[in-house]
């Protein structure tokens, strides 16, 4: 698993069955615990309503991504962290899954592109930094503007 531009989540199991390492109340898990899904993921965080709510840590077995932050009804909201295998990252606001807001993208080869986000798409105003230069790129909307310090 990997990239920045992941459009369909990455993947987390639902409600499906799991196994759960903590409180039940009503027969659903609430408030901290971990869930493991058959698939080998592991969910190490709050839950309620038997749904992942609150701060957490979902660990993807099969890709050795991770996401660690905010969860509402089962889905990653606010601020969080997503890893990925290769190294890169994102690191920012998420709203109903997906990338949304203020956030940054390190790439596997240390450029970063830190800014807005919709949707997991960059959109709206950001900069991209490349590791190798001290050239920056700012994007406005449509607009492309360059900057570079040679």
């Amino acid at each position: 698993m990997s990239s920045e531009d992941d459009e369909e989540g990455e993947g987390e199991e639902g409600n499906k069955e799991f196994s759960w390492s903590g409180l039940l109340e009503d027969f659903e898990p609430v408030g901290p615990g971990i869930a493991t899904y058959p698939n080998g993921d592991i969910f190490e965080g709050s839950y309620y309503g038997g749904k992942r709510h609150g701060f957490g840590k979902y660990t993807f077995t099969k890709d050795a991504a991770t996401y660690e932050g905010n969860y509402t009804d089962n889905q990653k909201a606010g601020f969080g962290t997503m890893s990925f295998p290769d190294k890169s990252s994102y690191t920012g606001s998420w709203y109903q899954d997906k990338r949304s807001g203020e956030g940054q993208y390190t790439y596997k080869n240390g450029d970063i592109y830190k800014g807005q986000w919709f949707e997991n798409k960059k959109h709206g105003v950001g900069s991209y930094f490349f590791k190798n230069d001290m050239a920056q790129v700012s994007f406005q909307l449509l607009k492309v503007i360059l900057k570079s310090s040679h």
